[in-house]
């Protein structure tokens, strides 16, 4: 491979307190019916800024599991100044659990709640001079467009009314990826260089004890693995194939600034370009 998409997820935090109410207030509460929390990941410390200097691509937050208006634009600009291209990241509006639940939408209200995230988002980089040229979900939407007919077909009909031109991307290996295809949008497949995999091909949960890469060693090796040799080594040892257009790693990850610089450097040692996605997806 000669060129790679390295890309991270942003704007996942706030500077407005959301509804108001302060984060420490927020994660004080507990909710009668199921004991859920405020999701730990609102209050992990952010490494956008350092990990925005590896990148090729950033996917903003839409604010339905996170982020609000004053921090996208924020780090729309520094992105923008960056030469980084924009994707939007919308998800379930899950704003107490980190979008990591699935909400029961029917097809209709769930097409309008990507349209309403994808509007919004499009209005404030537009507002600095850019423009938004791929898409990606988040969290349990992100397993449901790329694994469930009935969410993709929801997010083909929103993607297709809102810009068709725009680059839907899918989890590597996923079916989402052909029926997108076969329905006419651009397609990317993804990887995660600090995820672990099962055999399956499919991200282990994030409560697996190997869910996270933390080692930039580690994660130099699997960018290369994946990148070199079109395949990754599952938490059980066993590699399987995989082929992906475009790779993230988090910025909320612990060590994330670290991890970016490893993964850029392996890149360029052995001759492979970080070029945005929609250079390499035709």
């Amino acid at each position: 491979m000669s060129a790679i998409d390295l890309a991270t997820e942003t704007a996942e935090g706030f500077v407005l307190p959301p509804f108001g109410i302060p984060l420490e207030d927020l994660a004080k509460i507990e909710l009668a019916d199921s004991r859920r929390r405020f999701h730990y990941r609102h209050l992990q410390e952010r490494h956008d800024h350092d990990v925005l200097r590896y990148v090729s691509s950033a996917y903003l937050a839409c604010g339905a599991h996170s982020g609000d208006p004053v921090l996208i634009r924020r780090v729309a600009v520094e992105a923008v100044a960056l030469g980084i291209s924009l994707g939007a990241h919308p998800s379930y509006p899950d704003g107490f659990g980190f979008g990591q639940e699935r909400v029961s939408l029917c097809s209709e209200d769930l097409e309008a709640v990507l349209l309403y995230q994808l509007g919004a988002l499009a209005s404030v980089v537009r507002g600095v001079g850019a423009s938004l040229k791929h898409v990606k979900c988040h969290g349990a939407l992100s397993f449901d467009i790329s694994y469930e007919e009935q969410f993709c077909e929801t997010m083909v009909k929103a993607v297709k009314k809102f810009d068709p031109e725009m680059i839907v991307v899918f989890m590597a290996g996923s079916p989402g990826l052909r029926y997108a295809r076969e329905n006419g949008l651009r397609v990317a497949s993804e990887a995660y260089v600090d995820r672990g995999y099962e055999r399956s091909g499919r991200l282990v949960p994030r409560n697996h004890p190997q869910a996270l890469i933390g080692e930039p060693a580690e994660a130099a090796k699997r960018i290369l693995e994946i990148a070199n040799e079109g395949k990754v080594t599952c938490v059980d040892g066993t590699r399987v194939d995989i082929a992906a257009d475009t790779v993230c790693l988090h910025s909320d990850t612990r060590g994330a600034r670290e991890i970016a610089a490893a993964v850029s450097a392996a890149l360029k040692n052995h001759g492979i370009a970080v070029r945005p996605l929609a250079e390499i997806v035709g």
